[in-house]
């Protein structure tokens, strides 16, 4: 804990006043009298946040200059600088550590100066010493923050869900629906499931979060006031960096005005700057209530919205100015009160409601990334506990984009990769997709090369992917690569995008249905004939008989051409 000063005393009959829970060491002594002052008392005091001040309580009000000269273990000499007056009480601060004690008091009123007789109080001594009981308002702002997370661990922070369900997902990876507890589809389009982190879910097992296609992307905590890093924020951006993983950013403000605001955006541009960041998602203002206790006063968030946009603007502008994205988070009920402006609402991009719908329609933003919170009791591979999770909405055309794929059939069984690009991928001739098969094997296609389709006014551009019948249930990766870097890595499979199929029947004709069982059941059969990868069954399929295998098998012989077909 880092120390600050307060007081210790040294009394010769000394009595003991307490003043706002401070103490406050002070020596009464019957009424010095002078012929135009009188000095009723001498106290020290450190009831003020950030000083020492020693108290003189005169008769006289109408003084015009006090100086008091202290004696500390070498020097004697005079103090006079920015002490104030309150009423017949004089202030005159003390802020080096050390031994002290009082010399002489001099009074200058008018052109005459006096030194008040001040035996009684000659023979006070006062020592500044370092008092490890007191905080700093950084450690005041770090015990809020450990409050917020036992908060969290026992899920004080959850609103009751209401409405008929909890909100649920639908789809893989690249391919997510997001629906509300309503059956609403969020944002009536394809979403990503975005999870965001802290130090509170410890050291994360990146690599496990990856394999288990869990989530989309992930937003990092960066920290917390003017100088507060996540104790995990560097080792999780270097994690996702590493594993394609995209990301975004937020602080959480302990600001109280636009002023604070400002020194927290500089902050956070500086450690986004030493850790070289490059952010797919917004930087995030996360404005949410607080409160700590500091030398005895308590210190809480704004309440005023117009109070929240100077905040916003002076945090947003500085980072964009930057070359930051910068939104704003909050909690709907927080956006309904004290965030309750349309310039706070224009820039608050991703807001949580812990309830069976959003709850909250926001008119006033108009960008193209927008994200609802929905739970903060997630579970995710490679983390230990719950995490936050959030839907959101991407209508950004990013360095790339799979937007879906399909499955066709002519002479062979292909997989479709429908990519968007961003006019940098475009323009560079050596931008080439790369896909990569189970046994290390892999192929190239240059992004020039690629087949044009126009779907409900939107250009894709295709991949066609061509398998064998026995390698349905094979994992296909492909993955950008360009000027800037490589891509995220997306991964399917026929027998995948066949079960989504079946399972969401009810949203495709029944001949696609049709379809996909028989291409399941082609490419099962295929693999028991040529022993290919025979312990992977479709669930739906019955265990194959070897009878069955043969009334399968048709052979034609004694062609004229000598050809004999087996299939």
């Amino acid at each position: 804990m880092k120390k600050r000063k307060t007081l210790l005393a040294c009394l010769v009959s000394l009595s003991l006043v307490w003043q706002n829970i401070q103490p406050v060491f002070a020596q009464e002594s019957p009424i010095v009298e002078n012929e135009i002052v009188q000095i009723r008392s001498i106290q020290i005091d450190q009831t003020n946040e950030e000083e020492t001040w020693i108290q003189i309580a005169v008769e006289n009000e109408n003084i015009d200059a006090i100086v008091l000269t202290i004696q500390d273990d070498q020097n004697s000499y005079p103090i006079q600088p920015s002490y104030y007056q309150e009423g017949s009480y004089f202030f005159l601060p003390i802020q080096e550590v050390g031994d002290y004690s009082i010399e002489k008091i001099t009074i200058q009123i008018g052109e005459e100066e006096i030194e008040p007789d001040i035996s009684s109080f000659a023979s006070l001594t006062y020592t500044i010493v370092e008092n490890e009981q007191e905080e700093s308002r950084k450690e005041a702002i770090d015990q809020a923050e450990e409050l917020r997370y036992q908060n969290w661990l026992n899920g004080i922070h959850v609103e009751n869900a209401a409405g008929a369900g909890a909100p649920y997902w639908q789809g893989e990876a690249g391919n997510r629906y997001f629906y509300d507890g309503e059956n609403n589809l969020f944002e009536s389009g394809r979403s990503l499931r975005i999870m965001d982190v802290s130090a509170w879910q410890g050291n994360i097992d990146w690599d496990a979060v990856k394999n288990s296609g869990q989530i989309d992307g992930a937003i990092l905590r960066l920290g917390y006031s003017t100088d507060s890093v996540d104790a995990y924020f560097e080792r999780n951006i270097s994690e996702c960096t590493r594993l394609g993983i995209p990301y975004g950013v937020y602080l959480f403000s302990y600001a109280e005005n636009a002023e604070e605001a400002l020194m927290e955006a500089q902050f956070v541009h500086s450690v986004l700057e030493s850790v070289h960041a490059k952010p797919t998602y917004p930087v995030y203002f996360d404005l949410e209530e607080w409160s700590y206790t500091y030398n005895g006063k308590v210190y809480h968030s704004p309440t005023s919205p117009v109070i929240y946009e100077s905040m916003v603007s002076a945090f947003v502008g500085y980072l964009n100015g930057k070359g930051w994205n910068t939104n704003c988070y909050t909690y709907r009920n927080y956006l309904n009160k004290e965030c309750n402006s349309p310039y706070i609402w224009s820039l608050t991009s991703w807001i949580a409601a812990y309830t069976s719908t959003l709850g909250i329609s926001n008119p006033y933003y108009t960008g193209d990334f927008k994200g609802w919170q929905y739970t903060c009791q997630e579970h995710v591979d490679g983390i230990e506990g719950d995490v936050d999770m959030s839907a959101f909405v991407d209508t950004r055309v990013p360095y790339e984009q799979l937007e879906g794929y399909y499955l066709s059939l002519d002479s062979e069984i292909s997989i479709n990769f429908c990519m968007r690009f961003s006019e940098l991928v475009l323009n560079d001739p050596d931008a080439y997709m790369e896909f990569m098969y189970t046994d290390g094997s892999k192929d190239t296609v240059l992004v020039s090369q690629a087949r044009k389709e126009t779907i409900q006014d939107t250009l894709y551009y295709v991949f066609p992917w061509k398998v064998s019948a026995k390698e349905m249930t094979d994992t296909i990766q492909a993955q950008l690569t360009f000027s800037e870097g490589k891509s995220s890595i997306y991964s399917y499979s026929v027998e995948e995008y066949a079960n989504y199929i079946i399972e969401n029947a009810g949203v495709f004709d029944a001949k696609s249905v049709s379809i996909a069982k028989s291409m399941l059941t082609y490419g099962k059969y295929t693999q028991e004939y040529f022993g290919y990868k025979t312990e992977q069954e479709p669930t739906w399929i019955n265990p194959l008989k070897e009878y069955d295998l043969e009334n399968w098998k048709y052979i034609l012989e004694d062609r004229n051409d000598n050809i004999d077909f087996v299939g």
